[in-house]
C-alpha cells in the first residue's frame, strides 16, 4: 500500500466517439492511496485524430504524463519528494508496450512525435504504466456514459464515498 504524499494516475481514452471522429480523453490524479482526485481532466482530443484506439490511449497517456510531471515538482517543492516513479494506471495493454517498448515500431511512426512524450517519462523511471482491468479503470467515469448501477459505482469511488466498483 502507498503510503503518504504518492501521487497516481488513472487514464482512459473513448476512442472516436464524438460526431467529428475524435476521441475523448480523461484522467485523474491522487495522492496517497484510496482517495478522491485532487485534480481531474477530461475533454476532447483537439490536437489529433486517432486512427486506432491504441493510438488515442496513448495520446491521453502524453497529455497525463506532462501533469503528472508538473505535480512532482510541485509536490517536490513543497517538501513531498517522488522518490519512486509516479504510478499510472492504463487499461490499453498496446498503449502500455508502444510506451515502454525500445524504440518506435514501424507501425507506429506515424504517431506525432510530441506523443512520445510517454516514452521519455517511463526511460526516465518517473512513470511507471501498470495495466489496469477495464471494468476496474476509474477514469472510465469521465470518458463513457454509464446506466445507474455502474455511474453511482464509479461516482462514489470517484468522490471516496464507496468502493471499487
Amino acid at each position: 500500500t502507498e503510503q503518504g504524499a504518492t501521487l497516481s494516475c488513472f487514464v482512459d481514452c473513448s476512442y472516436g466517439c464524438h460526431v467529428d471522429g475524435r476521441s475523448h480523453a480523461g484522467f485523474s490524479l491522487h495522492i496517497g492511496s484510496d482517495n478522491a482526485p485532487f485534480f481531474v481532466s477530461s475533454k476532447k482530443q483537439k490536437d489529433c485524430v486517432a486512427v486506432g484506439s491504441m493510438e488515442g490511449e496513448y495520446v491521453a497517456l502524453s497529455a497525463a504524463a506532462r501533469k503528472v510531471l508538473e505535480f512532482r515538482y510541485f509536490l517536490d517543492s513543497i517538501g513531498f519528494p517522488q522518490p519512486q516513479p509516479t504510478v499510472v494506471f492504463e487499461d490499453n495493454t498496446s498503449a502500455i508496450n508502444l510506451a515502454v517498448a525500445p524504440s518506435v515500431t514501424r507501425k507506429s511512426r506515424h504517431i506525432h512525435i510530441r506523443h512520445h512524450f510517454i516514452r521519455d517519462c517511463v526511460a526516465k523511471h518517473m512513470i511507471k504504466l501498470v495495466h489496469m482491468p477495464t471494468d476496474l479503470m476509474l477514469a472510465d467515469f469521465l470518458t463513457k456514459p454509464f446506466g445507474p448501477k455502474k455511474f453511482t459505482g464509479f461516482r462514489d469511488r470517484m468522490f471516496n464515498t464507496g468502493s471499487i466498483p
